[in-house]
């Protein structure tokens, strides 16, 4: 067993500031420890029910990335440049407000709903324009007016996904039923409409995603009583969750946006949407394994129990890094491939599997899991 302190107190580090080979050694064969970390796996599990917020977005690049005659490249890159320069307008001028203001929920849970329908008046209005406002940005103008296209048919969406985030709870049953509408009826309208079908269906799911929540909230009628009185309350509550989704968000959407400033923009922007997406999804693993740290330390360090804090905290960096050096492995060997999934473009193909930053997942599984305890 490894001699820690047990002296409760908030000052005493939950890491070793010096690491020898031999401390090592002993953590990764402490019982207690490898107790600790499948503990931590249980916990990290249920979180991977956020992958179907996450999904619609990959599914609707992969039909747009294959819309089309699969022989023509260029059609191909144009249609899933469009996607994704839509997708991140959206999230930019839209989504990020949307989830941002949902964090005032925890405290107004039932005037959420009023704020929310109340936000997407000026959005609408930001989203009719925006193929102008992209070109006045300086992106291509075929990909401009194409991503316009598709914005305007998924914008009227928002009011029923802003609801879904605002009443959820979360609800898994909801998400699943999106997705699968996504989907299948995004195979089915790509196949007859082009990468427009697929925007229709995006929309369409965004839709199912309230309809769903309200018809459980029908049958649970003590689980929800509708009010508008405090909307002002509720966004002035949101506004700090709003500024920080903003900030979280908008860091890596706007990389879509530098991409159309390159002098190869629509290999760039192809090639930054599928990096993006797949990081993303490996980040939802990250994620899990912070979230699971942050309950037990948090359970242990209230209850005064110091050495069972800092044995928590080693095994989510063990845990942690060993994830993230294991997604990097399959990064490295899957970068020619896993790009096929999104587009048959060659170049888009190439430049994908040439900037594939594959060791920056140890380091982002590290920041996760520790920012997850902090």
């Amino acid at each position: 067993m490894l001699d820690l302190s047990t002296t409760s107190d908030e000052k005493v580090p939950l890491l070793h500031a010096t690491v020898s080979i031999n401390t090592i050694r002993a953590l990764c064969t402490d019982p207690s420890l490898l107790r600790e970390l499948r503990e931590m796996a249980a916990l990290a599990l249920p979180t991977a029910t956020f992958f179907f917020e996450y999904a619609p977005g990959i599914v609707t690049l992969v039909l747009a990335g294959h819309a089309g005659n699969s022989e023509d490249a260029v059609q191909s890159t144009l249609y899933l440049d469009a996607a994704a320069i839509a997708i991140m307008y959206m999230n930019v001028t839209g989504v990020t407000i949307g989830l941002g203001l949902a964090t005032a929920m925890d405290t107004l849970c039932p005037q959420a709903v009023g704020g929310g329908i109340f936000v997407c008046v000026p959005i609408g209005l930001v989203n009719a324009w925006a193929t102008a406002i992209l070109l006045m940005l300086g992106q291509s103008h075929d990909i401009a007016v194409l991503a316009g296209d598709l914005i305007r048919i998924m914008v009227p969406s928002l009011p029923f996904l802003f609801g879904f985030e605002l009443l959820k709870k979360p609800m898994l049953t909801c998400a699943v039923i999106g997705n699968c509408v996504n989907a299948a009826l995004g195979y089915f309208l790509t196949f007859h409409w082009g990468v427009h079908g697929a925007a229709l269906a995006r929309s369409v799911a965004n839709a199912c995603l309230l309809w769903s929540l309200l018809v459980y909230l029908y049958v649970h009628k003590a689980t929800f009583q509708a009010s508008c009185w405090s909307v002002p309350t509720f966004v002035a509550l949101g506004t700090s969750g709003l500024l920080m989704m903003l900030f979280q968000w908008w860091s890596f959407e706007l990389l879509v946006f530098f991409a159309g400033l390159e002098s190869n923009a629509a290999t760039a922007i192809g090639a930054n949407a599928i990096l993006v997406n797949v990081t993303s999804c490996i980040y939802m693993v990250h994620f899990g394994v912070g979230t699971a740290a942050q309950i037990r330390a948090g359970n242990a360090l209230g209850a005064g129990l110091t050495h069972s804090a800092r044995q928590t905290v080693q095994s989510a960096v063990v845990l942690g890094v060993s994830i993230g050096l294991a997604f990097a492995a399959l990064l490295v060997g899957t970068r020619h491939a896993l790009p096929i999934f999104f587009t048959q473009d060659a170049d888009v193909i190439r430049l994908t599997a040439f900037v594939t930053v594959a060791m920056y997942q140890v380091a982002d599984a590290l920041n996760t899991t520790l920012q997850g305890v902090l």
